[in-house]
């Protein structure tokens, strides 16, 4: 029987699909309970004030480990506390103090030879309000002269193009660009909406992890945020948990990250005659050294939906239902709305969707295109609310199942500025191309369901 892991946080659906991968049975409490993640596990939405309601659950799931997503680093105490009564796959609140201090960054960063922005404001630059509490790019502003509010800092703002590394222990799982502020995503300032990759590693950032987990006391899945800048990379803050890039790498990479074993890990060594400047577990020819002792990393072919799950639990898709999860559908329709642009019809897509991001056939990536990586690009974007929003039973997503996910009940409001849905793509370029009409197809829709009211 694969083990069981509860999985706690804001939002939990990229975690829960990174479980199945490894083999594990994930449960799922979080903020939204999306229609997707409840069609891939048990999944209940947070009852309560977050995040002090998980006292209440931690003890109600079926025995196992747990794991925290995004948000949960900020509270240490409440972690700690959770981690004594249940088996903790990750770092506790020690140890996230130390992370999440931004001096300590620079300390560790400055003896692997990395620059770090200057903290504490001057008079030279321009610098940013960041919350020391803070996670998705939520608080941060320009900082004008004003008092810095309690529980912030100030960090120098850096020009160059916003990256993640990702970690298990002190190996590098790879690298991606992160989609900061896109407007065509609808996401404003400094918030955190999609990642790219995976993206050549870049020097220095294998070894300020390796020396963060000897520093530190980091376990588990983690990430470092920075800016690349000529080629230096610019370490910005830890984050200490999960982080929504894994599954972009798993996706393109085809590994499951939390197969790695979440104890103690004995230092790496690093593979030689790399070209692509990061690793690829699990493949052969690897460059990273033998991963089938101290590191085993499973490949995950994609199954389809409505296939038997190697991890006991049946994979999305429904006994019943022919669209993944249950839609209710109007009176007289079988799906629900009709699809804008579609001549009524509401079995099909409106939108030129063409490839999906795991298809055959689909163009080579940029990176590709320029011989720097060798393995698939894979574009995730999260798609914000510009306006209120009633989400429709039907649409896209239905067609084209693996391009999309985070994916709201149907009928369910979605206030401005919260997310809509996730979306993936082969590239940059398609994720807006898709992004724009999505959106377009969204608001449309409304416009239909508001003179269909009146």
């Amino acid at each position: 029987m694969p083990e069981s892991l509860l999985i706690l946080g804001a939002s939990t659906r990229a975690a829960a699909v990174s479980a199945l991968r490894a083999g594990l049975r994930p449960r799922c409490v979080d903020l939204f309970a999306d229609a997707d993640l409840q069609a891939l596990c048990p999944a209940q939405r947070l009852s309560g004030k977050y995040p002090w309601a998980f006292v209440e659950v931690i003890d109600d799931a079926i025995p196992g480990p747990w794991l925290y997503t995004g948000g949960l680093e900020n509270y240490p105490h409440l972690v700690q506390r959770l981690a004594q009564r249940r088996p903790l796959w990750g770092n506790d609140g020690p140890v996230l103090r130390r992370a999440r201090d931004p001096e300590t960054l620079v300390q560790v960063a400055r003896q692997c030879g990395l620059p770090t922005p200057r903290l504490g404001g001057g008079s030279s630059g321009r610098w940013l309000i960041k919350p020391r509490r803070g996670a998705g790019g939520f608080g941060i502003r320009f900082w004008h002269g004003e008092a810095v509010p309690r529980g912030c800092y100030l960090q120098e703002f850096l020009e160059g193009e916003p990256v993640s590394a990702v970690f298990v222990g002190p190996r590098l799982i790879g690298m991606t660009r992160q989609l900061i502020g896109v407007s065509w995503l609808a996401a404003t300032g400094f918030r955190y909406c999609g990642n790219v990759g995976p993206i050549p590693s870049m020097p220095g950032v294998r070894e300020l992890g390796e020396q963060l987990v000897a520093t530190l006391g980091l376990r588990g899945v983690f990430g470092i945020d920075g800016i690349a800048r000529d080629g230096v990379f610019w370490p910005l803050e830890v984050n200490p948990r999960y982080t929504a890039s894994v599954e972009v790498l798993e996706r393109t990479l085809g590994v499951a990250v939390l197969s790695y074993p979440l104890t103690p890990y004995p230092s790496p060594q690093r593979g030689e005659g790399s070209t692509s400047g990061y690793p690829l577990p699990g493949r052969e020819g690897s460059d990273t050294g033998r991963l089938g002792e101290d590191y085993p990393l499973t490949p995950y072919p994609s199954p389809q939906r409505g296939e038997e799950s190697t991890s006991g639990y049946p994979l999305p898709g429904r006994e019943g239902s022919t669209s993944g999860y249950p839609l209710p559908g109007r009176e007289g329709r079988t799906s629900g709305y009709p699809l804008p642009g579609s001549g009524g019809s509401d079995t099909g897509s409106p939108l030129p969707w063409g490839r999906g991001v795991r298809g055959e056939g689909d163009p080579p990536s940029e990176e590709t295109d320029r011989g720097a990586v060798a393995t698939p690009s894979l574009a995730k974007g999260i798609l914000f609310a510009r306006r209120r929003l009633c989400f429709p039973a039907s649409g896209p997503w239905l067609v084209h199942k693996n391009d999309f996910a985070d994916l709201p009940h149907p009928f369910q409001l979605i206030e401005p500025g919260q997310p809509i849905l996730t979306l993936f793509a082969p590239n940059l370029d398609e994720l807006h191309r898709r992004a724009d009409e999505i959106e377009t197809w969204l608001y449309a829709d409304q416009r239909e369901a508001n003179h269909d009211a009146e």
